[in-house]
Protein backbone atom coordinates (compact mmCIF):
# COMPACT_ATOMS: atom_id res chain seq x y z
CA UNK A 1 0.00 0.00 0.00
CA UNK A 2 1.49 3.20 -0.97
CA UNK A 3 2.05 6.02 1.59
CA UNK A 4 -0.09 8.54 1.00
CA UNK A 5 0.27 12.12 2.04
CA UNK A 6 -0.87 12.42 5.25
CA UNK A 7 -1.89 15.58 5.54
CA UNK A 8 -1.29 19.29 4.20
CA UNK A 9 0.53 19.26 7.50
CA UNK A 10 0.97 23.08 8.33
CA UNK A 11 -2.29 23.69 6.20
CA UNK A 12 -4.62 22.01 7.65
CA UNK A 13 -3.32 22.54 11.10
CA UNK A 14 -4.04 26.14 10.03
CA UNK A 15 -7.44 25.53 8.70
CA UNK A 16 -8.96 22.98 11.02
CA UNK A 17 -7.42 22.65 13.67
CA UNK A 18 -6.21 24.20 17.16
CA UNK A 19 -2.33 25.12 17.55
CA UNK A 20 -0.30 21.98 19.17
CA UNK A 21 1.21 25.19 20.90
CA UNK A 22 0.45 25.17 24.38
CA UNK A 23 -2.15 27.57 25.77
CA UNK A 24 0.13 30.49 28.41
CA UNK A 25 -2.84 32.88 29.09
CA UNK A 26 -2.25 32.85 32.57
CA UNK A 27 1.58 34.33 31.74
CA UNK A 28 0.28 37.83 31.60
CA UNK A 29 3.67 39.88 32.02
CA UNK A 30 7.15 38.92 30.04
CA UNK A 31 9.29 37.48 32.45
CA UNK A 32 11.62 39.62 35.01
CA UNK A 33 14.57 41.53 33.23
CA UNK A 34 16.74 40.27 36.04
CA UNK A 35 16.23 36.20 35.62
CA UNK A 36 17.57 36.46 31.59
CA UNK A 37 20.51 36.65 30.78
CA UNK A 38 22.42 38.78 28.64
CA UNK A 39 21.73 38.03 25.22
CA UNK A 40 18.15 37.94 25.98
CA UNK A 41 18.52 41.66 27.54
CA UNK A 42 20.00 42.73 24.77
CA UNK A 43 17.53 41.43 22.36
CA UNK A 44 14.87 43.57 23.85
CA UNK A 45 16.73 46.54 24.24
CA UNK A 46 16.92 45.66 20.02
CA UNK A 47 13.57 44.57 19.63
CA UNK A 48 12.29 47.46 21.65
CA UNK A 49 14.20 50.23 18.93
CA UNK A 50 12.55 48.70 16.28
CA UNK A 51 15.44 45.87 15.34
CA UNK A 52 12.81 43.64 12.83
CA UNK A 53 15.51 40.50 12.83
CA UNK A 54 15.73 41.13 16.91
CA UNK A 55 11.64 41.12 17.31
CA UNK A 56 11.20 37.86 15.51
CA UNK A 57 13.96 35.91 17.12
CA UNK A 58 12.62 36.95 20.32
CA UNK A 59 9.01 36.15 19.38
CA UNK A 60 10.47 32.66 18.80
CA UNK A 61 12.06 32.31 21.88
CA UNK A 62 8.32 33.13 23.95
CA UNK A 63 7.09 30.88 21.43
CA UNK A 64 8.74 27.68 22.44
CA UNK A 65 8.58 25.62 25.77
CA UNK A 66 11.29 26.98 28.01
CA UNK A 67 11.80 29.54 30.94
CA UNK A 68 10.55 32.30 28.19
CA UNK A 69 7.44 30.55 27.13
CA UNK A 70 4.77 33.31 26.77
CA UNK A 71 2.63 33.09 24.06
CA UNK A 72 1.19 36.71 24.70
CA UNK A 73 4.88 37.98 24.35
CA UNK A 74 5.04 36.07 21.44
CA UNK A 75 1.89 37.56 19.82
CA UNK A 76 3.44 40.79 20.69
CA UNK A 77 6.68 40.86 19.03
CA UNK A 78 5.03 38.37 16.17
CA UNK A 79 3.17 41.39 14.95
CA UNK A 80 5.80 43.79 15.23
CA UNK A 81 8.01 41.92 13.15
CA UNK A 82 5.31 40.99 10.72
CA UNK A 83 4.39 44.71 10.19
CA UNK A 84 7.86 44.97 9.49
CA UNK A 85 7.77 42.78 6.67
CA UNK A 86 9.38 39.74 7.98
CA UNK A 87 7.51 36.33 6.28
CA UNK A 88 8.28 34.22 8.90
CA UNK A 89 6.62 36.35 11.78
CA UNK A 90 4.07 36.79 9.33
CA UNK A 91 3.46 32.68 9.16
CA UNK A 92 3.61 32.78 12.62
CA UNK A 93 1.01 35.52 13.29
CA UNK A 94 -1.29 33.94 10.85
CA UNK A 95 -1.04 30.95 12.93
CA UNK A 96 -1.87 32.80 16.33
CA UNK A 97 -5.25 34.27 14.63
CA UNK A 98 -6.29 31.00 12.99
CA UNK A 99 -6.46 29.24 16.63
CA UNK A 100 -6.67 32.50 18.83
CA UNK A 101 -3.50 31.93 20.61
CA UNK A 102 -1.31 34.76 22.62
CA UNK A 103 -4.82 36.79 23.59
CA UNK A 104 -5.28 37.80 19.54
CA UNK A 105 -8.97 36.77 18.85
CA UNK A 106 -9.32 33.44 16.43
CA UNK A 107 -9.90 35.43 13.21
CA UNK A 108 -10.09 33.63 9.72
CA UNK A 109 -9.74 36.28 7.67
CA UNK A 110 -6.63 38.16 9.18
CA UNK A 111 -5.30 34.50 9.32
CA UNK A 112 -5.60 34.48 5.82
CA UNK A 113 -4.32 38.08 5.08
CA UNK A 114 -1.25 37.33 7.01
CA UNK A 115 -0.50 33.91 5.48
CA UNK A 116 -1.00 34.92 1.96
CA UNK A 117 1.34 37.82 2.95
CA UNK A 118 4.08 35.69 4.43
CA UNK A 119 3.90 33.49 0.97
CA UNK A 120 4.25 36.61 -1.40
CA UNK A 121 7.01 37.06 0.74
CA UNK A 122 8.82 34.03 -0.08
CA UNK A 123 7.94 32.23 2.87
CA UNK A 124 8.06 28.23 2.31
CA UNK A 125 5.53 27.36 5.24
CA UNK A 126 3.02 29.74 4.42
CA UNK A 127 2.92 28.92 0.47
CA UNK A 128 2.57 24.98 1.63
CA UNK A 129 -0.75 26.62 3.76
CA UNK A 130 -1.83 28.40 0.50
CA UNK A 131 -1.57 25.29 -1.87
CA UNK A 132 -4.02 23.67 1.11
CA UNK A 133 -6.45 26.24 1.12
CA UNK A 134 -6.65 26.09 -2.61
CA UNK A 135 -7.07 22.30 -2.15
CA UNK A 136 -9.99 20.68 -4.39
CA UNK A 137 -12.00 17.46 -3.48
CA UNK A 138 -11.00 14.60 -5.09
CA UNK A 139 -7.68 13.81 -7.28
CA UNK A 140 -7.14 17.02 -9.53
CA UNK A 141 -4.77 19.39 -8.20
CA UNK A 142 -5.92 23.32 -9.12
CA UNK A 143 -3.56 25.94 -10.84
CA UNK A 144 -3.32 27.90 -7.83
CA UNK A 145 -2.62 24.88 -5.59
CA UNK A 146 0.14 23.90 -7.84
CA UNK A 147 1.12 27.22 -8.25
CA UNK A 148 1.74 27.15 -4.52
CA UNK A 149 3.12 23.38 -3.96
CA UNK A 150 5.91 24.38 -6.81
CA UNK A 151 6.73 27.10 -4.77
CA UNK A 152 6.94 25.89 -1.57
CA UNK A 153 8.64 22.96 -2.64
CA UNK A 154 11.70 25.26 -4.47
CA UNK A 155 11.68 27.31 -1.24
CA UNK A 156 12.67 24.10 1.05
CA UNK A 157 9.48 22.95 2.57
CA UNK A 158 9.94 19.36 2.79
CA UNK A 159 6.32 18.28 2.70
CA UNK A 160 5.07 20.01 -0.36
CA UNK A 161 8.86 18.65 -2.29
CA UNK A 162 7.55 14.53 -1.01
CA UNK A 163 3.47 15.60 -2.25
CA UNK A 164 5.20 16.57 -5.50
CA UNK A 165 7.29 13.69 -5.58
CA UNK A 166 4.47 11.02 -4.95
CA UNK A 167 1.98 12.98 -7.53
CA UNK A 168 4.19 12.66 -10.08
CA UNK A 169 5.48 8.83 -9.01
CA UNK A 170 1.88 7.71 -9.02
CA UNK A 171 0.13 10.25 -11.48
CA UNK A 172 -2.29 11.46 -8.55
CA UNK A 173 -3.85 14.76 -9.67
CA UNK A 174 -0.87 15.40 -12.26
CA UNK A 175 0.72 13.29 -15.67
CA UNK A 176 3.06 10.67 -14.29
CA UNK A 177 6.60 11.22 -14.63
CA UNK A 178 9.06 9.24 -13.15
CA UNK A 179 11.90 11.86 -13.80
CA UNK A 180 10.40 14.43 -11.68
CA UNK A 181 9.13 11.90 -8.89
CA UNK A 182 12.74 10.95 -8.53
CA UNK A 183 14.25 14.76 -8.36
CA UNK A 184 11.24 15.77 -6.16
CA UNK A 185 11.32 12.37 -3.94
CA UNK A 186 14.92 12.90 -3.04
CA UNK A 187 14.78 16.18 -2.60
CA UNK A 188 12.66 15.40 -0.13
CA UNK A 189 14.84 12.76 1.39
CA UNK A 190 17.49 15.03 1.63
CA UNK A 191 15.26 17.66 3.57
CA UNK A 192 14.57 14.90 6.15
CA UNK A 193 11.24 13.48 4.98
CA UNK A 194 11.53 9.94 6.02
CA UNK A 195 8.29 8.72 4.24
CA UNK A 196 10.50 9.89 1.26
CA UNK A 197 12.97 7.36 1.28
CA UNK A 198 10.56 4.59 1.20
CA UNK A 199 8.86 5.93 -1.64
CA UNK A 200 12.36 5.66 -3.09
CA UNK A 201 12.58 2.33 -2.17
CA UNK A 202 9.85 1.52 -4.13
CA UNK A 203 11.02 3.19 -7.33
CA UNK A 204 14.60 1.19 -6.81
CA UNK A 205 13.16 -2.20 -5.88
CA UNK A 206 10.57 -2.49 -9.32
CA UNK A 207 12.85 -0.13 -11.59
CA UNK A 208 9.96 1.85 -11.45
CA UNK A 209 11.45 4.40 -13.98
CA UNK A 210 14.88 3.90 -12.78
CA UNK A 211 17.31 1.38 -13.63
CA UNK A 212 16.09 -1.70 -10.93
CA UNK A 213 18.73 -1.53 -7.84
CA UNK A 214 18.17 -3.89 -4.74
CA UNK A 215 20.89 -2.34 -3.13
CA UNK A 216 19.54 1.79 -3.51
CA UNK A 217 16.33 -0.12 -2.28
CA UNK A 218 17.74 -1.72 0.65
CA UNK A 219 19.44 0.82 1.69
CA UNK A 220 16.02 3.44 1.19
CA UNK A 221 14.21 1.23 3.18
CA UNK A 222 16.49 0.32 6.15
CA UNK A 223 16.90 4.85 6.19
CA UNK A 224 13.32 4.59 7.62
CA UNK A 225 12.96 1.38 10.22
CA UNK A 226 9.60 2.89 11.86
CA UNK A 227 7.92 3.77 8.76
CA UNK A 228 8.71 -0.39 7.52
CA UNK A 229 6.34 -1.54 10.18
CA UNK A 230 3.36 1.12 9.19
CA UNK A 231 2.90 -0.63 5.87
CA UNK A 232 2.87 -4.44 4.75
CA UNK A 233 3.95 -3.96 1.09
CA UNK A 234 7.16 -2.02 2.63
CA UNK A 235 7.96 -5.03 5.03
CA UNK A 236 7.15 -8.08 2.19
CA UNK A 237 9.70 -5.75 -0.45
CA UNK A 238 12.37 -5.66 2.57
CA UNK A 239 11.31 -9.64 3.48
CA UNK A 240 12.23 -10.81 -0.08
CA UNK A 241 15.47 -8.68 -0.21
CA UNK A 242 16.56 -10.22 2.99
CA UNK A 243 15.45 -14.14 1.50
CA UNK A 244 17.18 -13.93 -1.54
CA UNK A 245 20.09 -12.11 -0.49
CA UNK A 246 19.52 -9.25 -3.04
CA UNK A 247 21.16 -5.87 -2.09
CA UNK A 248 22.07 -7.13 1.64
CA UNK A 249 22.98 -9.99 3.09
CA UNK A 250 21.12 -13.28 2.99
CA UNK A 251 18.94 -13.62 6.25
CA UNK A 252 15.81 -16.00 6.14
CA UNK A 253 15.57 -14.91 9.84
CA UNK A 254 14.85 -11.07 9.15
CA UNK A 255 12.66 -11.71 5.99
CA UNK A 256 10.91 -14.26 8.27
CA UNK A 257 10.52 -11.60 11.06
CA UNK A 258 9.52 -8.79 8.62
CA UNK A 259 6.45 -11.23 7.68
CA UNK A 260 5.26 -12.08 11.06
Amino acid sequence: MKLKKLVYFTAILWFMTPSLYIFAEHLKTPPSLTLLDEKMSEMIVKANKGDVTAQAHLASLYNIDGTQHNLIEAARWYTKAAEQGDASSQYWLAQFYSSGLGGLPRDKNRSFEWMEKAAKAGNGDAQYAMAGHYKENGSSKSPLEMEWLLSAAKNGNGQAQFDLGTSYELGNGLEKNSAEALYWLFTASQNNVCAANMHLGDMYFKGDGVRQDYLLAAQYYQDCPDLIKEASSWRENMAYLYEKGLGVAKDPAKAQELRN
